[in-house]
């Protein structure tokens, strides 16, 4: 005789594993939306330095610009 292992609130292990499973891929989904903003803030922060005082100017920006501009991407 088998005995049924018990679950909270009557899930069955399929249950809980698919709902462990999207949690886990939530987790990756936002780590690699995160990963990909801190990229692109990292290579627009890069771009924006190494033009010239002049070059920023004429795109209507300052050096002390450059901070606010990366960090409202």
């Amino acid at each position: 005789m088998t005995t049924a292992i018990a679950f909270p609130r009557n899930e069955t292990l399929y249950e809980m594993l698919a709902r462990a499973i999207f949690s886990l891929s939530t987790v990756f989904e936002t780590v690699s939306e995160e990963a990909d903003r801190f990229n692109r803030r990292n290579r627009t922060a890069r771009q924006l330095n190494a033009l010239s005082d002049v070059q920023l100017a004429d795109i209507g920006l300052e050096r002390a610009d450059i901070p606010a501009i990366v960090r409202a991407i």
